[in-house]
């Protein structure tokens, strides 16, 4: 991009740097793409600049915050361009078609194979189309990076655990309890051990075989007995289905992605997740 013209090191270092990238966002004779990824640097910096003591910063820093310079900015794409730009970037052409306006649109892209925690594929795709940072209805566990990019073991996590959960209202609350069984480390492989001790002449025995032809039993919560399922009905149903502890390993990123996600988005479920956190690193 010839953005990077004007901030050879991602954002700029010199006041002239910053009056030329300046200056390049404010040209409406560049591409607007160029003008955007410049606005998108100078807000960055410009949130580095105010978050430096004032002793410590630079002429640059002092520049953009002094003359007002990000604040007066206006962006160079609209709302509706913006929520489409970034992640158009990183979809595949064959599912992104344009309007005669040039307008981006989506295809409507069915569920995936929730059956089958190993689909992931087709289950990142349908996340990045209708479940990605920025969308109304976004996905807690999940991991993604600036450039739209699904953490793999994450969507795994996910899909263990959707896999399993019943196919109602309960299911938000079921999928709480799987996901603190996930974040913390070793708990399920503790259960795993207790239950060898106590059965040493019929221990558990783990999934095996092709993950194409492996079949789970979802539990079955009703509505109105959702708050009575708890950790250790979890750690059951992973038993029952002879979930191997690789796999609830593997699942950690998103069982601690989801605990991020409820204090960044407290609730009145907020303690029963600090206290989950607390046995994760106790």
């Amino acid at each position: 991009l010839l953005t990077y013209k004007h901030a050879l090191r991602g954002v700029p270092t010199t006041p002239l740097e910053l009056r030329r990238l300046y200056a390049h966002v404010k040209n409406h004779r560049a591409r607007r793409v160029d003008r955007y990824v410049g606005f998108r640097l100078l807000g960055a910096f410009y949130n580095i600049a105010l978050n430096i003591d004032p002793a410590h910063r630079d002429r640059t820093m002092n520049l953009i915050l002094d003359n007002n310079l990000y604040p007066s900015l206006p962006n160079p794409l609209s709302p509706a361009d913006e929520s489409t730009w970034g992640v158009a970037e990183h979809i595949p052409t064959r599912l992104v078609s344009r309007r005669s306006d040039g307008s981006i649109t989506f295809p409507t892209v069915p569920n995936p194979d929730y059956t089958n925690p190993f689909h992931l594929d087709g289950q990142a795709q349908y996340m990045l189309l209708y479940g990605r940072p920025g969308k109304h209805n976004v996905t807690p566990g999940l991991i993604w990076d600036k450039a739209y990019r699904i953490n793999y073991r994450s969507i795994f996590g996910y899909n263990l655990v959707r896999s399993l959960c019943p196919n109602n209202e309960a299911r938000p609350a079921i999928s709480r309890q799987f996901a603190i069984v996930c974040s913390q480390p070793g708990l399920y492989s503790e259960a795993l051990d207790a239950y060898n001790a106590r059965n040493p002449h019929a221990p558990f025995m783990e999934l095996s075989g092709s993950s194409s032809h492996l079949q789970f039993h979802r539990v079955y919560v009703p509505v109105h007995g959702k708050q009575n399922f708890t950790v250790d009905d979890a750690i059951r149903v992973l038993m029952h289905n002879r979930i191997p502890r690789a796999w609830v390993d593997h699942a950690y990123p998103f069982g601690l992605a989801f605990l991020d996600y409820q204090f960044e988005h407290p609730s009145m479920l907020v303690e029963e997740f600090v206290q989950a956190d607390d046995e994760r690193i106790a």
